[in-house]
C-alpha cells in the first residue's frame, strides 16, 4: 500500500513536470514568434529609404522623427526606464517635426509608418509619445 502510495505521488510528479515543460517550450515558442514578427517588420520598413529632402530645411528634424520610430520598434518592452526615454525621444521628436514643417505634415509620415507595422506595443508607446507632445507644446534641442 505504502509502496503505491509513493508509486502514483512519483508519476504525478513526473505529469506535473511535463506539463510544466509543455508550457515552458510553448511560451518561449510565442516569445520566439513575436521576435520574428518584430524583426521582420523592421526588415520590410526600411525609413532609410524615405526621402528626407521633401522636408527641405526640415529634414534634421524628419531624421530625428524616423529614428525615435526605430528605436520604438526595436524596444526591449521589459525595460519600464527604456520604454519611457523611447516615448519621451519620440514626443519630442515629434513636436519638432511639427514645428519645423505642419501638423498635417508629421501626421502624414507617421500615418505612413503606423500603416507598416504591426506591434501593438510600438503603436501604443506612439499613442503616448502623441500625447506628450500635446502637452509639450514646443521642441526642445538638445
Amino acid at each position: 500500500m505504502k509502496r503505491s502510495v509513493i508509486l502514483m505521488t512519483v508519476a504525478l510528479v513526473l505529469v506535473g513536470c511535463e506539463d510544466a515543460n509543455k508550457m515552458i517550450d510553448q511560451a518561449q515558442q510565442a516569445a520566439n514568434d513575436a521576435v520574428d514578427s518584430v524583426q521582420s517588420q523592421v526588415e520590410s520598413l526600411n525609413l532609410e529609404q524615405l526621402n528626407l529632402e521633401q522636408f527641405g530645411d526640415a529634414k534634421q528634424s524628419a531624421q530625428e522623427f524616423t529614428a525615435s520610430l526605430e528605436e520604438i520598434i526595436s524596444l526591449d518592452y521589459t525595460d519600464p526606464l527604456a520604454i519611457s526615454q523611447a516615448t519621451d525621444k519620440f514626443a519630442n521628436a515629434y513636436q519638432c517635426l511639427v514645428d519645423a514643417t505642419s501638423t498635417s505634415s508629421a501626421e502624414k509620415l507617421l500615418n505612413g509608418f503606423l500603416e507598416s507595422i504591426g506591434s501593438a506595443q510600438a503603436e501604443s508607446l506612439i499613442e503616448q509619445g502623441l500625447a506628450k507632445a500635446e502637452q509639450a507644446q514646443s521642441c526642445v534641442t538638445p
